[in-house]
């Protein structure tokens, strides 16, 4: 648009004085200027100046100039002029301190500025305008959606401040700002709503509120219902469902998740992140429940993103995470080997992306679980540990090492490794409060210890933590029934230690609840048939041993071959014999309890050995009896030397020579050790 010479003759109009004429010209000029500026010519600019050198003590004026810059300035290639806004601004406050009008638009600008710029401290000052403009509210008679506005956008910079200090008390300001901005009005944009759900939504992650989180959801949803077509709103309300599905494990958060994925791909199936955000939230279910099918459709989504952009290290590291996964599951080792070059090029085109080295460490930890072999569990330990140094505060690296020490721990019986576990357990849950996947095995990983190391104040640690789980996890009786499994092995394993009834008693109660669930759950009539049989031991009822005995019948129904099952039913078996007053029924129990163990013997069950000595010394077989104890010496099968000594079911062997021989070579043997270690 062509420029117009900057003029001012109005025809007959008198002025009792010069100041009264420049006052009016400067109105003039300015009204000119806003007109200009509205179509798009930077001439108006020039106008301001004009007003100003006529009446430069114009509060109202120089507002209305700087909001007139602020608008022009907000178009693309023109945020220069927005300095001048300011200046215009300041300059009008400077000049009349309450004018509430100037300090609001003064603060969208600099709130505006933060945003295009991504420079924090425009947010600063954008707060400092908004609460003067706050703090006259009283003083002046504002529309109300003028009101809503400012509390608006003090919400939204509350916000910003917030995600740079990751203070609660920020996130909360700003939901408290959002929250009265709607007491003022009843309409807002779909920006509103979003921006007032990311705060709830922070704010429940940051705290563990699972009710600010779902409150969020409802944000978003006000969002769709404004503009159903918003990517935004969708992809945020995928985001917000994802993280609720993580904390109840819910199934209708999952569906509802997967259907805002596929409402924003849908809207933007050019966007590569959106797919990829969707692959890990189906990547990191399928994980949960071990499910083959949700792993096969993350890696159709993954595929897209991948189809979308060219060699991105995330999508190829996400990638190689679910081939793993899948080749883990079905045991295929091509899937492992295509994952393992996934994971090895993304690191090689970022060496310095901690998810990255995460999903490497991931993957070799499937390789690890494929071969069981501990080296690949220590090179996935290396790997997370690379991306740990480069960000010390991802929770999931902490908590994979964990979970690899975990494994390590397990199969090697290794105190050391499982100490590791716990630490590394304890820096995941500090950083990721509230996840109770963390807090369940941080607690078996306690159990393990517990059990190892045979220290009753860890199992008593792993039973708090257990309930921490499951209170957290309100559903978990009918999701994770291996939580509840655990559990009772856990109070089990302490009743050992304390020889306390109530345990057992507990034990078998919620051994009994994860039948009822799912009655095909691995080893559950064996363990809950030890439970009874513990019982039984402590309190000398036969009653329980009968229970334990039809438990044992029903596991080895399942798995005919497993020595264990075999031989803790013939310790069943013999214990009955002890408790019941029927001789033809003891000797009966016996005799059906050395076949059982023998099996197990067959099996290439070392501890085998010893029961047999025991059950012979009963039936009164001192010669057999010591060849099955010396069988069980020379396989280092032989419990502790206090066991020994301690054991009621070698009593007929104690005035026997060899047995005396063989308590005093164990005796010789535990000194020589103690020596050793005292030399070390």
């Amino acid at each position: 648009m062509q420029s117009q010479p900057i003029s001012f003759s109005p025809s007959n109009v008198q002025f009792p004085n010069l100041e009264q004429e420049n006052q009016l010209k400067a109105e003039h000029f300015t009204s000119q200027g806003e007109l200009r500026l509205l179509h798009n010519d930077p001439a108006g600019i020039d106008l301001f100046e004009a007003a100003c050198r006529l009446d430069s003590n114009n509060a109202d004026l120089l507002y209305r100039q700087g909001l007139a810059l602020f608008e022009y300035g907000s178009e693309e290639g023109k945020e220069k002029n927005w300095r001048l806004a300011s200046q215009k601004f300041k300059a009008s406050t400077r000049l009349n301190p309450e004018l509430l009008r100037a300090w609001q638009a003064w603060g969208d600008l600099l709130r505006c500025q933060a945003v295009m710029t991504k420079q924090h401290h425009f947010f600063l000052q954008a707060r400092e305008k908004f609460e003067k403009a706050l703090s006259l509210l009283p003083k002046e008679s504002v529309p109300a959606d003028s009101a809503s506005d400012l509390y608006g956008h003090l919400g939204f910079v509350f916000l910003h401040i917030a995600k740079s200090s990751q203070e609660a008390c920020d996130y909360q300001k700003s939901i408290d700002y959002f929250q009265k901005a709607t007491a003022e009005c009843s309409t807002f944009t779909e920006e509103f709503w979003i921006s007032f759900g990311d705060a709830c939504r922070s704010l429940g992650a940051c705290i563990n509120d699972v009710r600010l989180i779902i409150r969020s959801l409802h944000c978003f949803k006000h969002a769709v219902s404004i503009s159903v077509s918003c990517f935004q709103a969708w992809s945020f309300m995928a985001e917000t469902l994802h993280m609720l599905y993580e904390k109840t494990h819910d199934d209708d958060h999952y569906a509802q998740a997967n259907d805002c994925y596929a409402a924003a791909a849908q809207l933007r199936p050019d966007l590569a992140s959106i797919w990829l955000d969707w692959s890990i939230f189906l990547c990191d279910a399928g994980r949960r429940l071990q499910d083959v099918k949700r792993l096969r459709l993350a890696l159709e989504k993954c595929e897209k993103a991948a189809a979308c952009t060219r060699n991105n290290p995330q999508i190829l590291a996400t990638w190689g995470e679910i081939l793993a996964l899948i080749g883990e599951l079905t045991e295929r080792i091509d899937l492992l080997h295509e994952a393992y070059n996934k994971v090895a090029e993304a690191s090689t085109m970022s060496p310095q992306d901690p998810r990255v080295w995460h999903a490497y460490g991931l993957c070799l930890q499937s390789f690890g679980h494929y071969f069981q072999d501990s080296d690949y569990y220590y090179q996935a330990i290396e790997k997370c540990q690379l991306g740990l140094s480069i960000d010390r505060t991802c929770h999931r690296l902490w908590y994979t090492i964990a979970c690899t020490y975990l494994m390590v721990g397990t199969i090697e019986q290794e105190i050391e490794s499982l100490q590791r576990s716990c630490r590394f357990f304890q820096r995941a849950i500090n950083l990721h409060p509230g996840n109770s996947t963390y807090i369940f095995d941080y607690a078996l990983a306690l159990s393990k210890l517990g059990e190892i190391s045979q220290n009753p104040q860890m199992l008593e640690q792993a039973i708090a933590f257990f309930e921490k789980a499951l209170g957290l996890q309100k559903n978990a009786v009918y999701l994770h029934p291996e939580w509840l499994f655990y559990y009772a092995c856990t109070l089990d394993l302490l009743g050992d230690s304390q020889e306390e009834p109530s345990l057992y008693s507990r034990a078998i109660e919620v051994f009994s609840h994860v039948l009822t669930i799912d009655p095909d759950f691995p080893m559950i009539h064996h363990r809950l048939g030890m439970a009874f049989s513990h019982l039984g031991e402590l309190t000398n009822e036969l009653e329980y041993f009968q229970r334990a005995l039809h438990c044992m019948r029903l596991a080895a129904r399942k798995d005919e071959e497993n020595e264990q099952i075999l031989i803790d039913w013939g310790i069943v078996l013999i214990n009955i014999s002890q408790y019941t007053h029927d001789p033809a029924e003891a000797d009966l129990s016996l005799r059906e309890a050395e076949v059982k163990i023998t099996q197990a013997a067959k099996l290439g069950n070392l501890q085998a050995y010893y029961q047999l000595a025991s059950l012979h010394a009963l039936l009164g077989n001192p010669e057999r009896a010591m060849y099955f104890i010396e069988k069980a010496e020379e396989f280092d099968a032989l419990p502790s030397l206090d066991d020994l000594i301690q054991d009621e079911w070698l009593e007929g062997l104690r005035t026997v020579p060899a047995f005396r021989e063989l308590i005093a070579r164990q005796e010789q043997a535990r000194v020589s050790e103690k020596d050793l270690s005292d030399d070390r």
